[in-house]
């Protein structure tokens, strides 16, 4: 069978399933458990877009080349979930990276079913660059766009996991690491409503402890 039909199926599939999670109202808080999933698989109903991904150790691992040409990274979305206003906490840990700028990111308010357009909170692993962290919006034809960029004042080691938290109430946006505020922007969101997932370019990364809890403005304005 062509290969290109085999990937257009498998996305065709992928967005029905997402579609019949909407259907069925997933709602929040929404855990991912991974601790039952066999390493070099993945659980029912998850279905990359792009590059390598697989549970290792009750982790998400993902894993794109650094040479790949394309520039756009490996894609993976959590089925079943379309959310607007969202409180995100995860641990996230780089095992490898081709060079410091390489990165992992989580998309939110995103197309599930293509990738594209999705808002991205970019991670690269040296993190003390200039746009270390990055928040980015990229257009159905790929054209990205800068809401926020800013260094930390240390960078994402190798083999170390970090405590990452990202709230989304509106077009309001808090981010902590390792539970310290390190962004707090209100900056125009293009989408209001959309998926969650991750992308890692360049690098392997692993995605643990993801849980997904509901915001209101109360909430919003305690996390400092």
């Amino acid at each position: 069978m062509n290969r290109h039909l085999v990937v257009r199926c498998v996305l065709v599939a992928a967005f029905v399933l997402l579609v019949a999670g909407v259907a069925l109202g997933a709602t929040l808080p929404y855990e991912v458990d991974l601790s039952n999933v066999p390493n070099g698989s993945l659980p029912p109903g998850w279905y990359p877009l792009n590059g390598d991904w697989q549970v290792v150790d009750g982790t998400l691992e993902g894993y794109y080349p650094p040479a790949a040409g394309d520039g756009q990274g490996a894609f993976i979305f959590i089925p079943n979930l379309m959310v607007d206003d969202f409180d995100l906490q995860l641990t996230m840990e780089f095992k490898s990276a081709a060079q410091g700028s390489r990165f992992g990111a989580i998309m939110f308010r995103s197309a599930p079913a293509t990738g594209a357009p999705r808002h991205k909170l970019q991670i690269r692993q040296r993190t003390t660059d200039r746009n270390g962290i990055g928040l980015l919006y990229r257009d159905s034809d790929k054209k990205a766009t800068r809401i926020g960029e800013m260094p930390l004042h240390h960078d994402f080691e190798l083999n170390t996991p970090y405590r990452v938290r990202l709230v989304v109430f509106g077009d309001r946006i808090k981010l902590l690491i390792e539970d310290t505020l390190v962004m707090d922007l209100t900056a125009r969101t293009y989408l209001q409503k959309g998926g969650i997932g991750f992308v890692v370019h360049g690098a392997t990364v692993r995605f643990s402890n993801i849980r997904i809890d509901s915001v209101d403005e109360e909430k919003f304005n305690s996390i400092y």
